[in-house]
Parts: C-alpha cells; sequence; structure tokens
C-alpha cells in the first residue's frame, strides 16, 4: 500500500491545513516547534489575512441571500399588483366604465381580455413600465381614474422591486469581491502550507514513517493511500439501541460531512491514510469524537458512536 500527502485542492481544505498548523504553533511547547521563526511568521500573517477573508465572504453571503430573498418577496408582489390592475381594468371595460379602446395605453390587445404572461423578472419590468406611464396618458386622455389597485400602488410595488433588485445587484458584486480576495490568496497560502509541511515533515524526518506521521498531523497534513476504505457509522442514542436520525458526522482529515438517515446510519468512503477522527453532533446532544485506526489489509470498518443527551 503506498501512501503519500495530499496538499490542499479547494479553498475549504485550506482553511482546514492553516487553521490546524496555527492552533498546534500555539498549543506545543517551543523545543517542539517544527517550523522556522520566518515560517512561524509567515503562518500567522496568512492565518489573519485567510480568516478575514473567510468572515467577510461569510457577511457578504449573508448580505446577498437576504438581498435575493427580498427580491423573491417583493418580485411576488408586484407580478401580483400587476396583474391585479389588468384584471381589474378588464372588468372595468366589461361593465362599461373604461372602453376596450383604452387597453392600447397598455400595449394590450383591444378585443382579447386575456392575461399577459407576468412571471419572470422581464416580464415584470416590460408591464409595470406599459402600466405606470399607460394609464397617466390613458388618464390625461379623458379615461376614468382606475382603482383597487390604482396606478400609483402598481408603481409602488414596482418601485419595491426596481429597489430590491438593483440593492440584490450590489450585495452580488460585493460578494463576488469578496470571493476574488480569497482567490488571490490562493498561491501565497499554498506556498506557506507547503513550506509548513516540507519543514514537519524535516523535523521528523527520522523518526519510523507510521510515527512520524502521527507526529505531522496535528499541523495539517493530510496523508492518503492508494486503497479505499469504506466506514459504515451507526448513531444510537447512549445507552440503548434507539437511532439518532439527522445527526451529522465530520470525518476531520478530509472535512467532509455526512448526516444519518433515519436509521441512525451513514457512510464514508476514503483514501485517508492510517486513522480518521469522526466528530458527530446533534443538537441535544454532547459532542462526540471516535478515532478509526486502520488496519493493513482492511478496508471495511463498522462504527458505532453512542450519543449522550445534554
Amino acid at each position: 500500500m503506498g501512501i503519500s500527502r495530499r496538499l490542499p485542492r479547494a479553498d475549504e481544505e485550506r482553511t482546514v491545513a492553516i487553521n490546524k498548523a496555527k492552533q498546534e504553533l500555539g498549543t506545543v511547547i517551543p523545543a517542539e516547534i517544527t517550523v522556522t521563526n520566518a515560517t512561524k511568521v509567515r503562518l500567522l500573517a496568512m492565518y489573519l489575512a485567510w480568516k478575514g477573508a473567510n468572515d467577510n465572504i461569510q457577511i457578504a453571503e449573508f448580505a446577498k441571500t437576504t438581498a435575493t430573498a427580498l427580491v423573491e418577496s417583493t418580485k411576488e408582489t408586484a407580478a401580483m399588483f400587476i396583474r391585479h390592475f389588468i384584471m381589474v381594468f378588464n372588468m372595468g371595460v366589461e361593465r362599461g366604465v373604461y372602453t376596450a379602446e383604452q387597453r392600447t395605453f397598455f400595449y394590450l390587445d383591444v378585443a382579447n381580455d386575456a392575461l399577459p404572461a407576468i412571471v419572470s423578472e422581464a416580464d415584470i419590468t416590460l408591464w409595470g413600465n406599459r402600466i405606470i406611464d399607460g394609464d397617466a396618458l390613458r388618464v390625461a386622455a379623458g379615461g376614468a381614474a382606475m382603482s383597487n389597485p390604482t396606478a400609483a400602488e402598481v408603481g409602488t410595488a414596482f418601485g419595491n422591486f426596481n429597489t430590491a433588485n438593483i440593492d440584490q445587484e450590489v450585495k452580488t458584486a460585493d460578494y463576488k469581491a469578496k470571493l476574488l480576495v480569497r482567490t488571490n490568496l490562493r498561491e501565497d497560502a499554498d506556498a506557506v502550507i507547503l513550506k509548513i509541511w516540507d519543514e514537519t515533515e524535516t523535523f521528523y524526518n527520522e523518526l519510523p514513517a507510521e510515527t512520524k506521521r502521527d507526529k505531522c498531523r496535528p499541523w495539517g497534513i493530510v496523508y492518503i493511500s492508494d486503497v479505499e476504505v469504506t466506514i459504515n457509522v451507526e448513531i444510537l442514542k447512549d445507552g440503548t439501541t434507539a437511532p439518532v436520525d439527522g445527526a451529522s458526522t465530520n470525518l476531520a482529515e478530509s472535512d467532509t460531512t455526512r448526516v444519518a438517515n433515519s436509521a441512525g446510519m451513514l457512510q464514508f468512503k476514503t483514501t485517508v491514510a492510517d486513522l480518521v477522527t469522526l466528530i458527530t453532533n446533534k443538537p441535544g446532544f454532547v459532542q462526540n469524537t471516535t478515532v478509526v485506526n486502520f488496519v493493513p489489509g482492511q478496508v471495511l470498518y463498522s462504527v458505532t458512536v453512542m450519543l449522550v443527551p445534554v
């Protein structure tokens, strides 16, 4: 079985690698610090820059998501007012309050009272403007004023939608800008991580291979093998055989999360070498950490996690 280290391939893995190295640096005694002072300085600077970028992304994503939800809400309201305006106007035509010819002010078919499709944002923009502009022209030409809703009420709903849409565009642009900041840090982050891993492995290079890997993992180094291992996890309430559905388990070495089904079961397939750390959580229960040590040649493992209620 061949074992090698795997450098981060995604930003989440970079975050794990940087955080673990920073945590280990602050935990070990000076004699066990595996990196040079220069690398230590680079690590601390990158930790702050990377964390700052991630924090800003989270804030921007929340703002973007909130703005998107408001767009959807105001979009539905605007579409409703536009549909109601046209429906009420057509009913007024049927009652003789308005003439069929006045439909031309809204670019509606004079001989047809069918409701146009008002679904997309483009539809709302098109028909919102037609109603606001057209009704002013219609009234100026002697047409009776509309009510329930008025063109002004349509304009308010349409304006709220436009305002929300513009805000959402601004928030989306800001979110993309925050992502770009982290993207621009990747090259330097990868260089720092590589330096930490190289110096740490050199620090322990006289130890047996398995012991060296055990010493290096706390610094964030991930080792993989050329053999895939399957881990079946059963999550039970402590002291019973009752399954805990909906509990989430994170495989720390690859930062992979699975959620238990109604039978309290979940599964991982991984090439992480030697061992994995399973961290299981569910509201109302105490977090459980389980380490699974792999046996050479064994590719299937069954693990029972007992969650203790709070």
